[in-house]
Parts: C-alpha cells; sequence; structure tokens
C-alpha cells in the first residue's frame, strides 16, 4: 500500500481493542445505557477526531404532539443507546422514527441504534417508513469491518485508495450513501414513470435484459440500481480525469454527455441513453440534486492511486437481480483477465471482448499496450482503435467506456484528439438481418422497426446519419410546418445514399423517428441504433483477438420465445448438436454458442481467441462434444484457484495451429486472500501443472436410460398447492377438507406466506414428495398437492381453470381454485402468465403419468444421488386420503419402470457409490461442492436397460428389493435433516450397498467412461 495512505489510523486497532474490551465488561455488567453511551462517545472521540463539543446529549424534541430526547445527535446522525438490545428493538425503532419526524428534513438524517457492540443503521424512506440500511457487530479482529462501517456515517478525512472493495464498503447496497440515494430516486422514478419519454426507457431496457437473463425481469428497483451505478461511475471518470467537482452547470452535462464532449473531447461516454431518465421532467432538479450531493461523498478518495478495475465489484452488487440462476456471479478477477492475454501473446491489434460486462478484459488490454512499450498519445490512439467491447447490458456498456477511460486517465490529459470509444450496447448472437432486404432490423414496438441499410454500414458514417436525422425529427416534431422543413432537408441529404432502396430505408427510419418525438418516445432510439449495426460492421471488419467470458446462461432459464429459437438455430447452425439431440439442449448454455459465433463471425483468418468458460465444457459430455472436437490449443483448468467463481472454471485457447489431440493442459491452484487481485499479486500465490488432453477419441457412450427419465413439475408457489387434512374436520371421501400445508408455510418467501383453507375435489388430489425426505431405497415422507389437472378422455393429464372445474361439476375444486387464481394474479410478477401455466411450463406437469405402477426417483440436485422406488401402492392413499396418483416436483427426475423388479435393478444401481463417484467430474462445483444431478448417470455410467433374463439384473434388483424392505419400517420415522438421514440409512444397509456396488461395477466393467489420464508434467508449466 503507498506510504501515507491508509485504510484508518494506525492507532485504531488498539482502540479498538481497548474499546471492545470496555463495552464488553459494561455488557457482562447490564451497566445503564448513559455508561455504555459515554464509552462510545470517548471511543469516537479518540477514533474518529468527534469533539464532545459537537455532540447533543439528551436533545429535547418538540413538535406538534412529538416528545422525547435524542440520546445523542452528531451532525445528521442520531444515536439511540440500550441496554437490552433485543428486548428493546421495537421500542428504538418507534423512537427513531419519532425523531425523524421531528427534523426539518427527515430524509437527511440516519439513525443508529446500538448497545454499544452491536449496531443497526436506519434511515427514512420516501414512504415515510423506517428503512433498514445494514447492521454489524464491533470486533477487535477484525478492525477493517469496524472502521469501513463505521466511517461511512462519520466521514473522516483519511485519504484512501480507489480500490474496488473499498468502492462496495462506501457506495455498495448495504450503506448509507446508497441506501438514501436509491429511495429518492425511487421517489423520482415513482413521479414521472408514466410519462411517455420515461415508460419508453424503462421498456426497452428490460427489453434487454430479457435477452441477459432469460425473461423480462419489470423491476423499478433493479431499474433505480443501475441508474446509481451510472451515475457513480460518471462521477468517478470526472474525479480520476478532472480532478475535482464540476459546477452545478454542469450537472445536466454529466448526463446528456455534453460535459465530457466540452472538457474531455468525449465523444460517446455518456449520451441520453436510459438512465438520464429524469431529464426533461418535473424531478430533473432533484436528480440534479442528487448528483451533486453523490460528488460530495467521494472526497475521501486519492484518484490518483487507481490501479484496477474499480467498477467491478460494485457492478456486480448492483447490476444483477438476486435470483441470477446460473449467470451473474461471473464477472471475471484481473488477476485471470490478465492471464488470458499473456497466453493470448497481447501486444497490439484489434481485440474484442464481445460480452465485456464491466470491462474487465478492456481494461486488461489497455495495460497490455502499454507494457508493449506503448506511451502517450500513441497508446491512447492504439487503444481507442484497438480496445473493443460489445454487450447487450446497457450498465455494463457504460462500465466498460468508464474502465477504458480510467486505465488511460494518465494520458488523456495531454491527448488532444477527438476521445471515441469502440464500445457498443448490442447482442452479439440476436442481429436481425436480413440479406434478402439487405437490412438490419431493430424492432420499436408492435409492428414499428427501424431498418439500417447494410450498405450504409459498409461505407462506415452511420453515427452522423443517425444524428442528424435525430436532430431533425426532434426540431420537426414541434409543429407541422416545422415537419415539413424538416422532410425537405432530410430528403436532400438521403438522396445521396445510391444503393438499391438505401434512400428508401433512411426515409422511413425519420419518419418513425418523427412519429416517435410527436408521441414524446424518441429520446433513446438514436443511441439504440448506433448501437445496434456496430456487430454488423464488425462482421466486415474482422478483428485479430476475441478474448472475455461470455454468458453462461443455461438454455432451460431462457423465457423469450424469440431469443430460445435463435440460440436453437444458431446451435444447429455452428453444428455444435445435431436436431436428432433436442433432449441435450436442457443441459447446453450459451457459452459454447457465444465462442462459436464470435469466432465466426469476428475474427480473422489466422487470428486468436482465448475465453474464460464453465468446466464442464472440457469435461466427457456429449452436448459438448462438437465444440471439444474442433480443438484447442491450450487449456487452463481453475478448479484448484479460491475464491473464483461459484462453479469450477477453465479458459481455452484458440491459435493457429489447433487441433483436438495432444493438447497442453495446465491445471491451477492457489488460495487467494481477496477475490479480484492483480496478476503481480496473485502469481506469487498460484501453482501450475501441465498435461496433456485429447478430445478426437473421445466417444461417449450414453445409457439407453437417458432419453427415459424426465424431469419433474415445478409446483411454485408451494403455498398454493401442498396441502393437509384439517384435523377433527368432518371426513368427507369425495371432497376433503384440507389446508395449506406447514411444511409449504415453513419453506414459503415471505410474499407467498399465505393460508388457504377449504374443500377440494378428491379428483384434484395428488400425491408428491420433497428432496429432503428423498433417502436411498425409500420415500420418507408423501405430502398432499391440490392442482389444477385432470385426465381427458384418452387418458392424458390437461391443466384446466378453475371455471372450467365448475363447468365439470366440482363445486368445491372451483371455489379453491379461484381462491389460488385470485391470490396469483396479484402476486405474480409475469402478468400474462396464469396460475395453470405456471406449473406446467414446457408440459412438465402435464407429461406425467400420476397412475404409472413403479417409480424410480432420484434427487436432480446435491452432492450425492439418492434413489427411491415408489410402489403403485404408496400412490393411492396420503394421510389417509385417496389420491388420483403420484406427481413427481423439479426436485427430482423420474423413471415409469416397466416392473417393479426393474425399478429396484435400476434404484439398486443409482445408489452405489461407483455411480457417486462416476457423475463427480460431470457435476458443476458450487461453493460447498458438486451439485446438481439431472441425467448425468446416464452420461458418466452406460447403465444397460433391465432384461430379466439376466442372472447378474436379476441379482441386483434383489439385494436393492431387500435393502428397501429393511428400511421401509425405519425410514418413515427419521428426524434426522436430509444429509444425516441419508447417511443413516446408508449405515444400516452398509451390507447391501457394498455387494450393490461389486455387482454394478461388474455391469459396468465393459462401459466406456471417455476420462483422461494424467500425464507427465508439461514443459512449459515451470515457465507459467
Amino acid at each position: 500500500m503507498t506510504t501515507g495512505i491508509l485504510p484508518f489510523p494506525k492507532d485504531f486497532p488498539q482502540q479498538l481493542t481497548s474499546y471492545c474490551e470496555q463495552i464488553g465488561e459494561a455488557i457482562q455488567a447490564k451497566k445503564h445505557h448513559d455508561t455504555r453511551r459515554h464509552l462510545l462517545l470517548n471511543f469516537l472521540h479518540e477514533a474518529f477526531k468527534i469533539e464532545p463539543v459537537d455532540v447533543e446529549l439528551e436533545s429535547k424534541i418538540k413538535a406538534g404532539e412529538l416528545r422525547g430526547r435524542i440520546d445523542a445527535l452528531y451532525r445528521h446522525i442520531i444515536v439511540e443507546v440500550k441496554s437490552d438490545f433485543d428486548g428493546e428493538r421495537d421500542d428504538a425503532q418507534r423512537e427513531l422514527k419519532k425523531y425523524f419526524a421531528s427534523r426539518q428534513r427527515p430524509s437527511d438524517y440516519i439513525g443508529l441504534v446500538t448497545d454499544g457492540c452491536r449496531f443497526e443503521a436506519w434511515h427514512l424512506n420516501n414512504r415515510g417508513e423506517l428503512a433498514s440500511i445494514s447492521t454489524t457487530e464491533l470486533r477487535a479482529s477484525d478492525p477493517l469491518s469496524a472502521w469501513r462501517w463505521l466511517d461511512q456515517f462519520l466521514s473522516t478525512s483519511i485519504k484512501r485508495i480507489p480500490t474496488s472493495d473499498e468502492l462496495v464498503f462506501r457506495f455498495g447496497v448495504r450503506t448509507a450513501i446508497f441506501s438514501k440515494a436509491s429511495d429518492l430516486l425511487l421517489g423520482l422514478y415513482e413521479r414521472v414513470k408514466d410519462e411517455p419519454l420515461v415508460a419508453v426507457k424503462f421498456r426497452e431496457w428490460n427489453m434487454l435484459l430479457a435477452k441477459v437473463y432469460g425473461s423480462p425481469l419489470g423491476e423499478p428497483a433493479l431499474f433505480i440500481n443501475h441508474t446509481y451505478l451510472t451515475l457513480i461511475s460518471r462521477i468517478i471518470v470526472t474525479l480520476s480525469l478532472k480532478g475535482g467537482t464540476p459546477k452545478k452547470t454542469d450537472l445536466h452535462g454529466l448526463l446528456d454527455g455534453s460535459y465530457f464532449v466540452r472538457h474531455l473531447n468525449l465523444k460517446n461516454l455518456a449520451e441520453p441513453d436510459f438512465f438520464s431518465w429524469a431529464l426533461d421532467t418535473e424531478v430533473g432538479a432533484d436528480f440534479l440534486a442528487l448528483i451533486d450531493d453523490l460528488f460530495a461523498h467521494f472526497t475521501v478518495f486519492d484518484f490518483s492511486q487507481l490501479s484496477e478495475d474499480v467498477l467491478k465489484n460494485l457492478y456486480q452488487e448492483l447490476v444483477d437481480p438476486e435470483t441470477r440462476h446460473e449467470l451473474g456471479e461471473y464477472y471475471t478477477p484481473d488477476w485471470l483477465a490478465e492471464i488470458t492475454l499473456e497466453r493470448l501473446a497481447y501486444k497490439g491489434g484489434k481485440l474484442l471482448d464481445p460480452a465485456c460486462g464491466s470491462g474487465g478484459f478492456l481494461f486488461a488490454a489497455v495495460h497490455a499496450l502499454r507494457a508493449a512499450g506503448l506511451k502517450g498519445d500513441k497508446l491512447v490512439a492504439r487503444a481507442l482503435e484497438d480496445v473493443i467491447g460489445i454487450d447487450v447490458h446497457p450498465v455494463a456498456v457504460l462500465m466498460s467506456k468508464a474502465n477504458i477511460l480510467l486505465a488511460l486517465r494518465n494520458e488523456l490529459p495531454s491527448f488532444t484528439g477527438d476521445v471515441t470509444l469502440r464500445v457498443y450496447m448490442a447482442d452479439t448472437l440476436m442481429a436481425e438481418e436480413d440479406a434478402k432486404k439487405g437490412v438490419l432490423t431493430i424492432p420499436v414496438k408492435g409492428q414499428d422497426a427501424f431498418h439500417i441499410p447494410l450498405a450504409t454500414v459498409e461505407r462506415g458514417d452511420l453515427d452522423e446519419l443517425i444524428d442528424f436525422l435525430s436532430s431533425f425529427a426532434r426540431r420537426g416534431s414541434k409543429h407541422e410546418e416545422a415537419a415539413e422543413k424538416a422532410k425537405q432537408a432530410v430528403e436532400n441529404r438521403i438522396k445521396l445514399l445510391t444503393a438499391d432502396k438505401e434512400a428508401f430505408y433512411w426515409r422511413h427510419n425519420f419518419r418513425l423517428m418523427l412519429k416517435l418525438d410527436k408521441e414524446r418516445r424518441n429520446s433513446i432510439w438514436a443511441y439504440i441504433l448506433k448501437n445496434a449495426y456496430r456487430p454488423e460492421f464488425l462482421r466486415r471488419a474482422k478483428v485479430d483477438y476475441i478474448a472475455g467470458n461470455p454468458p453462461w446462461l443455461s438454455y432451460r432459464y431462457i423465457k423469450d420465445a424469440g431469443y430460445k429459437t435463435r440460440v436453437k438455430t444458431l446451435t444447429f447452425d455452428h453444428g455444435l448438436l445435431g436436431r436428432e439431440e433436442m433432449k441435450l439442449f436442457t443441459q447446453m448454455d450459451t457459452s459454447t454458442l457465444f465462442v462459436a459465433q464470435c469466432e465466426r463471425e469476428f475474427l480473422r483468418p489466422g487470428g486468436a481467441l482465448g475465453m474464460v468458460l464453465p468446466k464442464t465444457v472440457i469435461l466427457p459430455a456429449k452436448q459438448h462434444l462438437a465444440f471439444q472436437r474442433k480443438g484447442f490449443t491450450e487449456v487452463h483448468d481453475f478448479t484448484g484457484v479460491e475464491p473464483l467463481f461459484n462453479v469450477r472454471t477453465c479458459m481455452i485457447i484458440r491459435r493457429s495451429p489447433y487441433g483436438p489431440s495432444n493438447i497442453p493442459r495446465f491445471s491451477w491452484s492457489g488460495k487467494m486472500p481477496a477475490r479480484n487481485l492483480s496478476l503481480r499479486e496473485a502469481r506469487p500465490l498460484l501453482t501450475c501443472e501441465g498435461d496433456t488432453i485429447s478430445f478426437d477419441a473421445v466417444s461417449y457412450e450414453y445409457s439407453p436410460y437417458y432419453d427415459l427419465v424426465a424431469n419433474g413439475a415445478t409446483l411454485f408457489p408451494r403455498s398454493l398447492c401442498f396441502v393437509e387434512p384439517v384435523q377433527g374436520a368432518v371426513s368427507n371421501r369425495r371432497a376433503p377438507f384440507v389446508r395449506t400445508s406447514r411444511d409449504a408455510l415453513q419453506d414459503a418467501k415471505p410474499d407467498w406466506r399465505l393460508e388457504i383453507e377449504g374443500k377440494v375435489d378428491a379428483k384434484f388430489l395428488y400425491g408428491t414428495f420433497l428432496s429432503k425426505d428423498l433417502i436411498p431405497f425409500v420415500i420418507r415422507k408423501f405430502l398432499l398437492v391440490a392442482l389444477p389437472v385432470i385426465s381427458n378422455s384418452h387418458g392424458d393429464l390437461q391443466m384446466v381453470e378453475a371455471n372450467e372445474v365448475l363447468s365439470q361439476g366440482y363445486q368445491d375444486a372451483y371455489d379453491w381454485f379461484t381462491q389460488v387464481e385470485k391470490i396469483w394474479e396479484s402476486k405474480r410478477k409475469d402478468k400474462k402468465q396464469n396460475f395453470a401455466a405456471r406449473l406446467d411450463y414446457d408440459h412438465l406437469l402435464t407429461h406425467q403419468n400420476p397412475k404409472a405402477g413403479s417409480i424410480v426417483v432420484y434427487n436432480s440436485s446435491g452432492m450425492n444421488i439418492s434413489a427411491a422406488v415408489i410402489t403403485a401402492e404408496e400412490s393411492t392413499t396420503i394421510d389417509g386420503i385417496e389420491v388420483v396418483g403420484m406427481i413427481s416436483e423439479n426436485i427430482s427426475w423420474r423413471y415409469y419402470a416397466k416392473s417393479e423388479e426393474e425399478a429396484h435393478y435400476l434404484v439398486g444401481i443409482l445408489n452405489t457409490p461407483a455411480v457417486n463417484e462416476a457423475i463427480k467430474p460431470f457435476q458443476p462445483q458450487g461453493l460447498m461442492g458438486e451439485r446438481h444431478i439431472h441425467r448425468r448417470p446416464f452420461e458418466a455410467c452406460n447403465i444397460p436397460l433391465f432384461d430379466s433374463k439376466s442372472e447378474l439384473h436379476r441379482q441386483i434388483a434383489k439385494v436393492s428389493a431387500a435393502a428397501r424392505a429393511e428400511l421401509l419400517p425405519i425410514v418413515p420415522k427419521m428426524e434426522l435433516p436430509v444429509a444425516g438421514a441419508r447417511a443413516f440409512a446408508r449405515r444400516i444397509v452398509a451390507g447391501k450397498l457394498a455387494r450393490l456396488d461389486e455387482l454394478t461395477q461388474q455391469l459396468l466393467r465393459t462401459a466406456s467412461t471417455g476420462r483422461q489420464k494424467r500425464s507427465k508434467p508439461h514443459p512449459q508449466a515451470e515457465l507459467l
């Protein structure tokens, strides 16, 4: 760390230790809150230089009917000290709300509730409600956390290095600054959200995110997070390049970009984009005032010390929704981006990151150019020309632009040329190019769409033309005479475009702009158009290097039908899967398709590619076979490095010549003190072993059961599906009296923690089970579910809505499902999806057979596999109530066995250590180890179909049936958590499991595993 710049004063750890000892004794002795307040204020005086005269004690409040005394008031901090932290919490919150209300500007204040050791921070939100900011507990062993938490409120003058961690601790989601700023932004947005200019920006932002996360999110809170983050990035760029806060009159220019053009020659850092939504609305002045206030919080940082991608962690924390499936965590640490460029030997040439995220690879590319010897204006010119990024995420584009500027902050002040950043908001996979018409289509809404002629793209003067049309559309929208004059000016300009129908399309584009401007819906489209054509331009220009970390979005999470079709079409087009391999799509993610698409579309012949990918793409897996057989120059395995991502990770290099045989493989390991280190910091901590790997001879022989197993339905929300009989109710076999299951309520999210009670016709009652009750060989407990599904005349299941239930004569079920549908419609996020469609997503419910005789089930997720048999007898009655049959939930996979003997055969094999170990290389790995089982037992093991004539098969079935018989009277009585129950069951039948393992290994002995063996160290390993 640079001399003179410390995270806290050198005496702070000792001061904290002394205070923790004193306050600990006071709490132990149950000292009065006056004593604790004295100790706290003395500590704050010593550690944070807060003078006693600046603290107002027992400040009286008198406002209307409000009366009381504030324990301590320091500037904008209200401190409430309590002796019994837990017992007096509710009282403290009531008092805080009263104290906030007594202030002239309540939103300016922060409330701290403390017993001297534990702290809670609160503020009053825009609805007048008390809102939590964060909590902490002071510990002598962790002075950094204690300092950061207290300092965010007390604002000392100690200068800090602006690292990514420091920014998160100062401006992240658990800070006072974020809590208050986001609350204010949300209040401003609520006031203007229905204005056409604001509504169109929110809608287009939401549709772009549907491509990032698989479906539209529609969450104003996330839109506000993104707005906040873009403001932070622009402030950091301004302070890094200009060294000071702009005048109040310049704040508007930070949003529309004019400030950066005027003062820094930055042509496209900031444009009227999605996040300038407050401009030209009634809340514009308040929005600018917030920016001015945010600038004041950055005075604690010394931006001359900036040396890393400082926006990465803040971007990761704020940019994604809470439920990211398997996408949102994967932002690349600096050291991994640097290793990728190092292995590409990048020292110059056009480099593209086609999914640039926060810009980590672009940041590293600038530093690689500097390390190659470029300096001053030459470095800036080459970086602006050669470092290129694309991302569909609008925030990612802004973050990447900011990071390129931060990487060049020392050279830019003396650069006299225009600064135009080659980072574009576009979807690499979704360019709607109509080759026959010669246009690129950008949909607007309904039938409206812009059409960019490819001839204009070839000419390369699009930005200026789009700005010209947008400017005249804005002026022409004011009145009809102006519109006619604007049309004349545009006609004079576009008549010079001579390619076939080129002028026709631009005339259409102008008229659409004019229409949107008149409807106040055009503020965003020039920005979108200037970005959308860039992938098409790059397809023609090509690049020398491609590097990055593409999206790892699983195909099963893509809800948008158009996007799903495009992904499927491209997958076939690139030969990654054959059309006969449709079932493999559920195991695919977009990463390999992204690599194939970018390599074909953007990379020049002889260019080089380096991509960070999930490790599954180099493991034995049929869905990746075509990708693997194309080959690589190098493979890097980062399984042994932590912390990294939440799944195992690799990096592949393709640089001529490359192929599928004898590929150098480097296996990295090391324990990092933090996630985001530079390579200089990380290299001493990393070790590397080398060997080779080949894919040309790999052949994956799947079990014939692979295509016969299926995943269960998602019965969510469980509180609307899972039921139990009401004790003491009159017995009614036709329509039992039931209520929401206690198990469902216990596991429900707060929004869905609700209870329904009533009668349901038995025709709609089914059995199911939860993963926690799937014990080896036996289901511990079956549960009732009430589902709007019924057998049709052909015996197939079909979903029904409440009105249809009534038409079939089921009055009680009609009453029940009417309640359910009403609740669903009031709480659902996707307003287009009804309850029945939600349950039967991808037909996972209606494709089941509830009356199947013998069902094999095993868990879909978890580290270890556990399989059980469900017999016909178990599928008829649950809790004394007759059910239609058994339905499996998505926590399990199922197989409908042809006989009970076959069911025992398959369950016996699946429960063996041999199969459990065989699937480990195929499973993605989380922080707690391997996870997700799905069809992997039948990928890893070529389990043959049951043959009743085979003595070995019958022997396996017999031992398995005996293990089930032994556990059947014991398992239902187990009250252990799932892991303990499964382990206990295995111990009970350990002898039979050992025998099953022997028999299974004998069965699988001739099957090909496709595993690679390690060889002696590769000669390059020591160099790395």
